[in-house]
């Protein structure tokens, strides 16, 4: 899972995706002597010249009866007229699918308004899509899921800082309006840019039938028990890019995650994802030995901001979330 940032920097994340995926298939190839040859599911029913055997149980010691058809050494469907003694059995995998994220995440500690928002988002989306076409994948599988759904997880970092410097105590309602407004623009201009895209592009080939082409945005999932969570006013035109979204396509079948940046975020000199700091200042071990970290800027003026995660109470921690 590799995250874009956005100053010329790769690393990896993981764990802030959810997609689907399918498992490889294996099907049992059955080669005839005439070099044609059966495909059949593992527990399928087979008719052979001794009785009926289960298609894994067949050898070289039987003799297919008539009555099927098979594929030939062209996978051309043919019919089988006479019996025919099997050559050899061997397994066939179908390859499944594997989920890949393209991440990306935009600083709040310096994108944290609503001219910003509009104008880094489009690049972000172009740069994020421009990765799928031109990253390394280390299985043919892979390359084939991600090309079919084209997704990507724009997400973002800094929000500790941004509460900070902007005296803001995390977890207060002044926080939860604060961000809800943010995130919500953050979706919606990566909904259109990628709509944009689409229009520029093409959508990505399994856009057809998905909720994308229904008119349904992420936001629709958010149940009962999510929205308790949350004080969310909107007067963002979401009717009309729906519709707009139904008419033009998506480029980008998944969209939005949020990553951990436990790494770009120390390179960028931020604080990690959406998180409250671990501590204001602590020390990282690594094979280089202790390293002092201090949170970003810190001083008289935001220190009390800078909350430790230890100090906070955690459901305010899953309203911000939310």
């Amino acid at each position: 899972n590799h995250t874009l940032m956005f100053n010329g920097h790769l690393t990896m994340n993981c764990t802030e995706i959810f997609q689907n995926t399918e498992a490889d298939h294996y099907m049992i190839k059955v080669w005839l002597e005439d070099d044609s040859f059966y495909l059949f599911e593992e527990n399928e029913d087979v008719m052979c010249s001794n009785g009926i055997k289960k298609a894994n149980k067949i050898s070289s010691l039987d003799t297919i009866v008539t009555g099927y058809t098979y594929k030939d050494i062209n996978h051309e469907s043919i019919a089988l007229n006479k019996p025919q003694k099997v050559y050899c059995v061997e397994k066939q995998r179908i390859e499944g699918r594997t989920a890949v994220c393209n991440l990306g995440s935009i600083n709040f500690s310096r994108i944290n308004t609503k001219e910003d928002i509009e104008r880094v988002v489009p690049i972000a989306i172009r740069m994020l899509d421009n990765v799928i076409d031109l990253n390394f994948y280390p299985l043919k599988k892979v390359k084939m899921t991600n090309l079919a759904t084209r997704s990507i997880g724009l997400g973002v970092m800094g929000e500790a800082q941004m509460l900070a410097e902007k005296q803001i105590m995390f977890g207060s309602q002044v926080h939860l309006d604060l961000i809800n407004t943010l995130m919500e623009q953050i979706s919606y201009e990566a909904i259109k840019a990628s709509m944009n895209l689409a229009a520029e592009r093409g959508s990505y080939p399994e856009y057809e039938g998905s909720n994308w082409s229904k008119g349904i945005m992420p936001q629709d999932h958010a149940n009962e028990d999510v929205l308790s969570l949350t004080t969310s006013t909107s007067n963002l035109p979401w009717d009309a890019l729906r519709k707009a979204v139904q008419e033009v396509g998506m480029r980008n079948g998944y969209l939005m995650a949020i990553a951990p940046t436990s790494s770009i975020s120390i390179l960028v000199g931020t604080t990690q994802a959406i998180e409250p700091v671990f501590k204001r200042k602590w020390f990282e071990e690594n094979l280089s030995g202790l390293i002092p970290v201090v949170v970003p800027n810190l001083n008289l003026d935001n220190y009390a901001f800078y909350k430790p995660a230890f100090e906070l109470d955690q459901l305010d921690v899953i309203r911000a979330a939310a």
